[in-house]
Formats: structure tokens, sequence, C-alpha cells
């Protein structure tokens, strides 16, 4: 199904929901989708229920919302998962080259009830608190957002029914090959006009943007992408690789009255290229792929599903016989990311090992306690790690337990 199809059987989709619809059922019959690309979501929002599905599907509607707003339909089409210029139908059209900026993607909208609302690819709100946007000094990633001071401008703007999808960036956001010297930003790339769920031509992306005075990505080149064009951007793209640069371009061209889009990037860092490598996928990529797990899926606790998902994250770009190589390195991988820090994991092993204290464990006996830890810790931590912090605990609250007396 071409991205057009798509837009067409999200827009049906929306024409058919009542407040009494099955949202999981109309999804599936509508998009084609199985269950295991839908995710519930459930918020209450003061007097307001907000409920409803996102459509995690690596296509043109990635991250769609398809939910009901009190008893009012609500569907926003997602910002497409791009291919690399080649696989996405859009060699031999009329395009714009832009800079791809090193950040977080965010769509930010105006909700039914008429607050301002965003979203990260797979996270349906930006308001909540998130662990990766904890790790960048915030509890949510609309508390990052609001850093860079364009919520009014960017509120004016998404009043007039649009959706409008930037980059966050700057080195309070560090992604994973630009360094940035401004602490935050945001630029627009693109912008969905709510009622027809397509995205806007460019020209009139630079307009709205300019009249409300908000950044927008700059357009390196204009004119036909043929294959000598194509590698000359590949080329071209390796000189972006600097401070306050760009990790590529973005492609677009607009046609069947909606935008179309592709990725180029330089031999660098152009993930393909890992197929030639004869040590496996590269720690870099690896890294990167968790990350985006992690951002997306942050309820995810196992070391076996957080795998599952970074090989689906992996795919895309990879072949799959270098990924099923490189799994110890990505298992690894995935372990220092989800991991918690020395303290925390000490503070967790205390509360465990207290519990089975009152429950009529003596914590002398390392093997029925270290199995019991174990199992409730997960595998994800390194056993030795695991045994020292018990020896720890252990030694403190003995000595707790001699003070008292």
């Amino acid at each position: 199904m071409h991205s057009s199809e798509r837009r067409d059987s999200l827009i049906a989709l929306r024409e058919s929901l009542t407040k009494d619809s099955n949202l999981r059922y109309e999804t599936s019959k509508y998009l084609q989708a199985a269950p295991d690309i839908m995710r519930d979501f459930k918020f209450q929002m003061g007097s307001h229920l907000w409920k409803g599905i996102i459509y995690m599907a690596r296509n043109s509607l990635m991250g769609s919302l398809i939910s009901l707003f009190d008893s009012k339909p609500f569907v926003l089409r997602g910002y497409p998962k791009i291919n690399y210029a080649p696989e996405a139908r859009i060699l031999d059209r009329d395009i714009i080259a832009q800079e791809k900026v090193d950040g977080t993607n965010l769509g930010i909208w105006i909700l039914p009830d008429g607050s301002l609302m965003g979203k990260t690819r797979l996270m349906p709100r930006f308001d909540t608190n998130s662990l990766e946007a904890e790790k960048r000094g915030v509890s949510t990633w609309k508390d990052l957002f609001l850093k860079t001071g364009l919520e009014s401008n960017v509120y004016k703007l998404a009043s007039e029914d649009y959706c409008i999808y930037g980059e966050l960036y700057g080195y309070l956001n560090q992604g994973d090959f630009i360094k940035y010297s401004i602490p935050i930003a945001f630029k627009v790339f693109d912008i969905l006009d709510m009622k027809s769920l397509s995205f806007l031509p460019f020209s009139k992306v630079k307009d709205l943007c300019s009249f409300y005075n908000i950044p927008v990505v700059d357009t390196f080149w204009e004119g036909k992408l043929t294959y000598s064009a194509l590698q000359k951007l590949e080329y071209e793209a390796e000189s972006f690789l600097k401070e306050d640069g760009a990790e590529g371009f973005m492609v677009k061209s607009f046609y069947d009255e909606d935008m179309h889009f592709a990725k180029v990037k330089c031999d660098q860092i152009k993930e393909k290229i890992w197929k030639l490598e004869t040590k496996g996928i590269p720690l870099k990529i690896c890294l990167k792929a968790v990350r985006k797990v992690r951002e997306n899926f942050p309820y995810i606790s196992s070391l076996d599903e957080y795998f599952e998902r970074t090989k689906d994250e992996l795919k895309e770009e990879i072949d799959p016989q270098i990924i099923e190589m490189s799994s110890d390195k990505i298992r690894n991988v995935i372990r220092r990311v989800i991991a918690p820090t020395s303290e925390e994991l000490k503070e967790k092993v205390r509360d465990m090992m207290l519990e089975l204290k009152e429950s009529g464990f003596r914590l002398s006996n390392k093997g029925s306690v270290m199995s019991s830890l174990a199992l409730r810790v997960g595998s994800n931590i390194n056993p030795s790690i695991l045994y020292r912090i018990y020896l720890q605990v252990l030694y403190e609250i003995e000595g707790e337990k001699r003070d008292e007396n």
C-alpha cells in the first residue's frame, strides 16, 4: 500500500468512528493492522477522558493516533518512517533537499479541549514522565520544548488546525552524530493539515512559519533527483558532519496532494554500509537503536523484549544476517542502557532483602537469597555485580541490627 493509499485509509477510518466504536477492530479493518502493531492508551485529563491506540507499523502512518476524546473521534496522522531515497519512490521526481537535524522528532497540535499537546514517534503525549527526558535534566519532553520559548508561537499556528512536526535539538538533547553549541532549539520540518491528513507543500510550510516567527529547517538544494544528483547529495552530506551541522538530508517531493519523504546520508554514517563490515554492527548504531526503543517503549523491562524491539529497529537499515551475527553485542548494549545505576540497584536490592527478611528468610543464606534476588532483578544485571551489592547490603543491615542491640 502506497503512502497516499494509507492516508486515504486513515481518513476512511476516521469517518467510520463513533463514540461506541471498537477502535482496535476499526483500525484492523481499515489499516490491515495486526494486534502487535497497535498499543492502547488511556488518560484521564481533568474532566476529559482520552483513550485510543497508537499505530506502530513502520510505514507512512507510523505513530498515528486513533482515539476518542470524551465521545468525539480524534485521529492524528503520525510522521512517516523514512527510507533511503532509492527505496522511497522518489527518484526522478522534483524534490527539495533539507538539512536533517540530529535531535528528537516532535509533533505538536491542539486537543479538542483547546490544550496544547505533543508526541514523540511512538509516545502519544509529550507531557508525561519519560526516562529519556529525565536523562536530559527534565521530567517530560514538553518541559524541554518549553525551554525553546516557542510555545505561544506554535500554539497559534496549531490553532489553525495543523499539527507541527519539528526537531528538538541542542546540547541539552544530544543526538548521535552532531554536536550543537546551543542549549535547546526547535525547527519545523513539516506541517500536517488535520482536516485532510496530508502534509503541506513546503512553500506553504515556510510561509506559515515565517508569519508565526517559528524557525524552519534550511533548504540545501532543489531539482530533479536523478541517480547522479543523489550521489552528489551523498557526497555533499559529508561536509555537514560538523558542530552545528546536520546528519544528512531529508529529500521531499509533493505529489498526490501529499508530501513524500526520503533520507540521504553520506557513507560515513549511512547505516547500510555496515553490511560491508566484518565485525558486525558498530557500537554507535547499536546504541542508537536501543535508545530509540527505550524512548518509544518506556514500559518494557525484560531483556528479551528489548532485544526483539531493537532487532525490529535495526532491520530497516541492516541485513538480517548482520543483525544475527551481532546478537551478543546488541544484548550487551541493551544491558548497559537499561541497567540501573549502582545506587539505584543497591536501593532495590535493599528493599528486596528487607522483604525477604520479613518473610522469614535468613539473609546470610547466600544461595537462597541470591537466587531470589537474581529472579527479581532480571537477567540484565551482571551476577558478580549483584553478589557484591548483596554483600554490601547484608553488611549494612547486620550493622544496623547490632546498633539496635
